[in-house]
């Protein structure tokens, strides 16, 4: 087996062989900075641009591990001593081995400000060597669950829990399906619940090929008669990625329920928020090559199968800081995103985060209907509503000082003579048959903030403190005439007419 030096002197001399713009500059070339760290460079090489190209030799698995970060070190000892552009410096790894190497290069290529190559070195003695490129595909992370989940419910919390334990079984044999199982049994008072004992699923992304072919493995259940039929059910789910058709093969050919034992069916991921709210549940169980090195807790589980930073159309809850700038720009891109159809909060919000200092951490909570007449309606039929929208950060500071913010929909402006539900939606939605469609469907949010103006109520957010409470746009030099602001609760308690009207619209 050749040495590594002598493979980087055929190269070194066979230069144009990789390159042909290229024109050696040293072997090892040595590099010396003012504060007395030194370094030799394989192999540095120019071309007719004035451009440097540093080509880092590997021919091991165990050497290879080390190869981006010499390249990284080379190239700022050049940039610093030599004053050159990152412009003009290419970083080449050329290795007659890649199985360690090609993850870290991938992240390498995608990130680095330098011009980065890599290639498969094809070497035989007392020949020019031959180079292949090496194409890396660079893995994007994706923590977010799938868009619903499959909630199961039975009768008996015996049968609930044998499929509970299928599940798991297969899990456990494919250990490439990364997936959150949540028991639960129902604790309310509605008589149409026929199912009281259940658990949900919700399954995250993964690598496909590998999940493909831990499912090969699985023998098929799907036979056997008097079973749940959940082929139309399954057809209403199916989407375009691949994991949701995984999923539907489990359920279709290694999952079945007895008929009349019990029954599954897909949800919008934030109904499993709900569902756990009037359901007593037990703590998530994590399966997958996600979750088996003990990264995530508990909480994080639940927070991950809620959708809650940034999936939920509700819910957003997350900590953040700017000392972590690109963690905080994604929480603000997403907070944008998640308060889209909210001008108000996400302006007042906004504010708020680009007041921060580095050190400080921001820890948002932020519960966001949108919902007005859903809400009305809610007080029509039961006295309450769980849809009261509410947001909540804390700006923790150095010194445990603390600044809180507070927001709600606040009652603003007096009207004499509210105005008629159907006239105020006719004023707000582009039809009614829109509205209808809002009531049913959680995304179509962008006119429900017109709704609530109609009726003189506002999004607004105060900021409590020691001194008292101001609200933003007080901070931002607006006046606010509080002896004219009340809460969402007087609005209601002072239309009572405007509750029953809404009611019988619904």
């Amino acid at each position: 087996m050749e040495k590594e030096s002598t493979i980087r002197e055929v190269i070194a001399k066979n230069i144009g062989s990789l390159d042909k713009k290229l024109k050696l500059v040293a072997q090892e070339h040595y590099i010396s900075m003012p504060d007395g760290i030194k370094a030799y460079v394989d192999i540095l090489a120019k071309d007719e641009f004035g451009c440097f190209t540093i080509i880092e030799l590997k021919k091991s698995n165990q050497t290879a591990r080390s190869a981006i970060q010499q390249l990284y070190k080379y190239a700022s000892f050049l940039k610093r001593k030599n004053r050159l552009e990152e412009s003009q410096i290419r970083c080449i790894i050329l290795s007659t081995v890649w199985e360690e190497l090609e993850a870290p290069f991938s992240e390498f290529e995608r990130f680095s400000d330098y011009e980065v190559k890599g290639y498969q070195v094809h070497y035989t003695p007392d020949q020019i060597p031959s180079f292949t490129e090496i194409v890396p595909t660079y893995q994007k992370g994706n923590i977010k669950p799938l868009d619903n989940f499959i909630f199961f419910e039975f009768n008996l919390p015996c049968e609930r829990d044998a499929v509970f334990k299928k599940l798991e079984d297969i899990f456990k044999k494919c250990p490439s399906i990364n997936s959150v199982l949540i028991k639960a049994n129902y604790k309310g008072e509605m008589n149409d619940i026929i199912h009281p004992f259940g658990f949900s699923w919700t399954m995250f992304t993964g690598d496909i090929e590998r999940i493909r072919s831990d499912i090969s493995s699985l023998a098929d259940t799907s036979s056997g008669e008097h079973n749940f039929s959940p082929e139309v059910l399954v057809n209403m789910w199916e989407h375009d990625g691949p994991e949701y058709k995984i999923r539907t093969e489990i359920l279709l050919n290694h999952i079945r329920i007895k008929e009349g034992a019990g029954e599954y069916s897909s949800f919008a991921l934030h109904t499993l928020n709900n569902t756990l709210a009037t359901w007593k549940h037990e703590n998530p169980k994590a399966f997958g090559v996600m979750f088996d090195d003990f990264l995530f807790d508990s909480d994080d589980f639940l927070s991950m199968s809620l959708g809650q930073t940034g999936q939920h159309p509700y819910n957003f809850v997350i900590k953040t800081t700017p000392s972590r700038p690109k963690q905080h720009l994604m929480v603000r891109d997403n907070l944008n995103q998640f308060l889209s159809t909210n001008k108000r909060w996400r302006r007042q919000v906004n504010y708020i985060l680009q007041t921060l200092e580095d050190s400080d951490v921001a820890i948002i909570a932020i519960y966001n209907p949108l919902n007005l007449f859903g809400m009305i309606n809610d007080n029509y039929k039961t006295g309450s509503s769980q849809r009261i929208p509410s947001l909540k950060i804390r700006i923790e500071k150095p010194k445990e000082i603390t600044e809180d913010y507070y927001g709600a929909l606040f009652w603003r402006k007096r009207i004499d003579e509210p105005q008629n539900p159907k006239i105020a939606i006719e004023n707000s939605y582009p039809s009614l048959d829109i509205f209808r469609m809002r009531s049913v469907m959680q995304k179509i949010t962008e006119y429900d903030e017109s709704l609530s103006e109609q009726y003189g109520l506002t999004y607004d957010i105060l900021s409590i403190s020691n001194g008292g409470s101001k609200f933003i746009e007080e901070i931002e030099g607006d006046e606010v005439q509080e002896n004219r602001i009340s809460n969402l609760q007087d609005f209601l308690d002072s239309h009572d007419s405007l509750i029953d009207e809404v009611g019988a619209l619904f």
